[in-house]
């Protein structure tokens, strides 16, 4: 806006406005829109780990994800006898609810002002807790003992974040890294009548892929 005043011989004052059609209409529109970002991650949920991520935006480049949510039956450790005991497939296990977190930094190469977009790189921490109860093993019943399964996972990820709506966007993702596991095993005495439980504790390396689905919504 630029503002012409005009004095005249009679001492009145005239005001003239005159309307620059060059300011930085929508400039804004990119520099701070989209710096909080709600996510969810749908592949997941086939891992029995139904979470709800968090991103905000803290500089042109740099941005921070964080994310809570709750586990129960993990189809995958279950197709492959993850929570099986050492000696018995005969047996009666129900998933309980548990819990799961976590965090990262994220570095977008490009430079959208502080919406989350294009390519990024992340260092990432996230942590699983499962719970079930072990009913029964084999003619041993009424046990009612519980068995956990924790994961603690540091990976590096490559992702990419594309709009597809004004406020909507999807973002594939591939990561590697390694885990530490702590699974509850069990051994089952049907002449003695008992259940041994034992934690089994290693760390292996893992590749984890999918896609998350964020809504932005401002600052």
């Amino acid at each position: 806006m630029i503002n012409i005043t005009a004095i005249a011989q009679n001492r009145n004052v005239i005001q003239l406005e005159v309307v620059d059609d060059n300011t930085e209409k929508g400039s804004t529109t990119k520099s701070n829109h989209g710096s909080l970002s709600i996510k969810m991650n749908p592949l997941i949920f086939f891992r029995g780990d139904i979470p709800l991520y968090i991103e905000k935006s803290f500089s042109s480049k740099f941005a921070i994800e964080a994310g809570i949510g709750l586990t129960h039956t993990d189809y995958l450790a279950v197709a492959s006898d993850e929570i099986e005991g050492f000696n018995y497939d005969d047996s009666e296990i129900k998933a309980e609810l548990g819990f799961s977190g976590r965090v990262g930094m994220r570095y977008y190469a490009s430079n959208y002002g502080f919406e989350p977009e294009g390519v990024y790189f992340a260092i990432e921490y996230r942590y699983q807790h499962y719970n079930s109860i072990l009913s029964s093993v084999g003619t041993i019943e009424n046990l009612d003992k519980n068995l956990q399964r924790t994961n603690s996972d540091f990976k590096l990820t490559l992702g990419y974040v594309n709009y597809f709506d004004e406020n909507v966007y999807i973002e594939p993702y591939v990561g590697f890294g390694i885990r530490a596991r702590s699974i509850d095993r069990f051994v089952g005495d049907e002449i003695l009548n008992t259940v041994t439980i034992a934690s089994e504790n290693d760390i292996v390396p893992f590749l984890s892929f999918g896609f998350k689905i964020g809504i932005s919504i401002g600052k």
